[in-house]
């Protein structure tokens, strides 16, 4: 995801470029990422969703979980797959019963 995103009226332009950021981090992460660099940015999103799985952020850290489930499926680090999958039934929960 290459450049800034397209200004909005309710989004500051740095928050917006921020993200921008994050997911293109996110979408960069494959099977064969360094686990070094790898690990400490799913556990990251992993730790935001669960800290606040039902809320407001939750789409965005289930998407980034989403968009690197090849190397969460393929060869995370010790505890990495359990702290996801944690973080997604803590959504589950969280989320199931909204309409």
């Amino acid at each position: 995801m290459g450049g800034n995103l397209p200004a909005s009226p309710c989004v500051a332009p740095g928050v917006i470029n921020k993200l921008a950021e994050r997911i293109g981090s996110w979408r960069s992460v494959h099977a064969n990422s360094d686990s070094a660099e790898t690990d400490s940015l799913v556990l990251e999103c992993a730790r935001l969703l669960t800290g606040d799985p039902g809320g407001e952020q939750a789409p965005l850290w289930t998407f980034g979980l989403a968009a690197m489930s090849e190397y969460v499926a393929w060869r995370p680090g010790d505890g990495v797959a359990d702290a996801v999958v944690d973080a997604l039934l803590a959504a589950d929960r969280a989320l199931r019963d909204r309409p």
